[in-house]
Order: structure tokens, then C-alpha cells, then sequence
């Protein structure tokens, strides 16, 4: 009994040591996140930069500060050319602790397909962010192989395909539907995004949409797409209120190395299992965050008016 006892004051006393040497925190060190995805559609670019913080106790909810860095020098190396981002801030005058800062360009468009890109991020503390990345090639939608109309002839789904060199990287394809509804006398103009499939829940329809993929092509079930199309006058039972355009858009962003391997890093290996080692990607030296860039595609598809006019909608006619 007695050494029962003695065995019982041995544990209690490694259990007091531990609660009073152990903390789940280590030393704090201030470190910056840079981001920055440049888009080849577009000549507004914008970047962020962000630190962590410390908070007294464990619980890191209790920050209510505001993380984003202002005042850093940040250049963009692109060909011949050197950019200079300018700061900005967007004010939101309900949470005046949550204004959005970050950087940007307003006259930047990289044009060339695997092109080199360098950013470099100098802190008013002396600290460099550094990155670099290469741009995406160009790629071609694959008219042949791929669908001419919505709904598609002969075949149960439609069926995009398109044609690049890049091998490894991501690739995700949409189309959105232009329609417009009469509300009191005015046409607002709205879109609606198409799904590739739908899957069921008990009594419900979920739409899924598509997610970046290595594949060079994505399918649209029809009967996600009937599901889509007949949403759109969800709420409003007059379907003479609505007119859709006969022609939908498709878009298709090619992701460069960067990007596909940070969206590579998040994706789960097991549904079945929850992963407590998930890789934090970053190709940013001196700091974290991801740099990288991206090409956007689009071209038109037509929407048959017969397909249109079964929901009860009106077609504007479109070239």
C-alpha cells in the first residue's frame, strides 16, 4: 500500500512540473506574408501584405487589430520594365479597424506566355520579401472536339476541350449565363453560373461546380444545367419578367506553377481522414505567401432560343 502511495506522489508531482514549465506557445516572431497574383486579363494588379500577431493568453480570437502592412516599397520585374506599386486602402464605415490596404497597378498587363516575373517587397523595418514566377502559356479552346450549343446535340452533356503546352498545372472552366428581369418597368441585368453537376441530399438538389483540374477539358450534366437555367425565376413566378441572351460565356483561367502547386498542397489525399500535417505553401523568400500568375480564355457559346423559351423566358438575340 505504501508504495502504492509513493508511486501516486511521483506522478502528481511530474504532472505539477509539466503545468508549470509547459506552454503551447513558443517565442513570438514577426513575420510577413506577401501576396500577389498577377492576371493576364487585366492591367489592375493588385498585392497585400500581411503580418502575424500576438495576443495575451491562447486564444488567438481575441485580436481585433488590424494585420495588413502599409508603407512598403514594392517593385514588379517584368521584361525591360520595372513597376512601382502604388497603396491604396478601401474604408468600410461600419468596421473602421477592418479598412482593406494593399497595392496595386493600374497599368500593368503581361501579354507573353512563359515569361519571368520578380516582385521584391521592401519593409520600413528593413525586412525584403522576394519572389518569382512564370507566366502560364497561352492555350486554345478546341472547337471541334468541343460543344457549339447549350444544350448540346445528340449527347446528354456539354462538353468543353481546349489545347496547351503546359503540363502539371491547373485549369478551371466556367460558364455564366447573361439574363435580364423586369422589375417595376427597369431590366437589371444579372448573371448566373452554370454547374457540372448536381448531386442529391435527401430531398435536395446541390449544384457543384467546377474546381481546378489538371484535365484539359470539363463536361456540364444537362440536367445541371436545366437546374441552373430554371433558377433563375426562383423568385419571381412571372417567367415573362425574364429575358435571356442567346449567347452564354465561357471562361477558362489557366493557373501558373505557383498557384497549381498551392492549391496542389491544399487538397486532402483521404476524404476519409483529417489531416494534422498540412503543408503551408509559400515561394515567397524572406517571409510567406504565394506569388504567381494566371491567363484567362474566354469565348462565346450559343444558347438554342428553343431551349430559352421552354422555362418560359424571352431570348434576346445576340451575336
Amino acid at each position: 500500500m505504501k508504495k502504492f502511495v509513493y508511486i501516486l506522489a511521483v506522478i502528481s508531482i511530474f504532472f505539477l512540473s509539466c503545468e508549470e514549465n509547459f506552454s503551447p506557445k513558443g517565442e513570438f516572431e514577426q513575420r510577413y506574408a506577401l501576396t500577389c497574383i498577377i492576371r493576364g486579363d487585366t492591367a489592375l494588379q493588385v498585392a497585400a501584405i500581411y503580418g502575424n500577431y500576438n495576443v495575451e493568453g491562447y486564444d488567438p480570437s481575441v485580436f481585433d487589430g488590424n494585420t495588413a502592412y502599409d508603407g512598403a516599397d514594392i517593385r514588379l520585374w517584368y521584361q525591360d520594365t520595372v513597376y512601382v506599386f502604388k497603396d491604396s486602402v478601401v474604408s468600410n464605415p461600419n468596421l473602421p479597424d477592418s479598412n482593406f490596404r494593399f497595392y496595386y497597378l493600374d497599368n500593368f498587363k503581361p501579354e507573353a506566355p512563359g515569361e519571368p516575373m520578380e516582385i521584391e517587397a521592401m519593409l520600413k523595418n528593413g525586412k525584403r520579401l522576394r519572389a518569382s514566377c512564370v507566366t502560364p502559356s497561352k492555350f486554345s479552346f478546341d472547337i471541334r472536339e468541343s460543344s457549339n450549343t447549350i444544350p448540346a446535340v445528340n449527347t446528354s452533356s456539354v462538353n468543353l476541350l481546349w489545347q496547351t503546352e503546359d503540363r502539371g498545372n491547373f485549369f478551371v472552366a466556367r460558364i455564366k449565363v447573361k439574363y435580364f428581369e423586369n422589375v417595376d418597368g427597369v431590366n437589371k441585368e444579372r448573371w448566373t453560373e452554370l454547374p457540372s453537376r448536381l448531386i442529391t441530399s435527401g430531398e435536395d438538389q446541390i449544384p457543384i461546380y467546377p474546381v481546378p483540374s489538371k484535365m484539359f477539358g470539363v463536361s456540364f450534366n444537362r440536367r445541371a444545367i436545366d437546374y441552373a437555367l430554371r433558377n433563375i425565376s426562383e423568385n419571381n413566378p412571372d417567367k415573362n419578367a425574364f429575358t435571356v441572351s442567346s449567347k452564354a460565356v465561357i471562361e477558362v483561367l489557366s493557373l501558373d506553377e505557383n498557384i497549381s502547386r498551392y492549391y496542389s498542397s491544399s487538397l486532402e489525399d483521404n476524404n476519409y481522414t483529417v489531416r494534422v500535417n498540412e503543408t503551408d505553401y509559400s515561394n515567397v523568400d524572406g517571409g510567406f505567401g504565394v506569388f504567381g500568375s494566371l491567363y484567362k480564355a474566354s469565348m462565346k457559346i450559343t444558347l438554342l432560343p428553343d431551349y430559352i423559351e421552354s422555362f418560359g423566358y424571352k431570348v434576346l438575340f445576340e451575336n
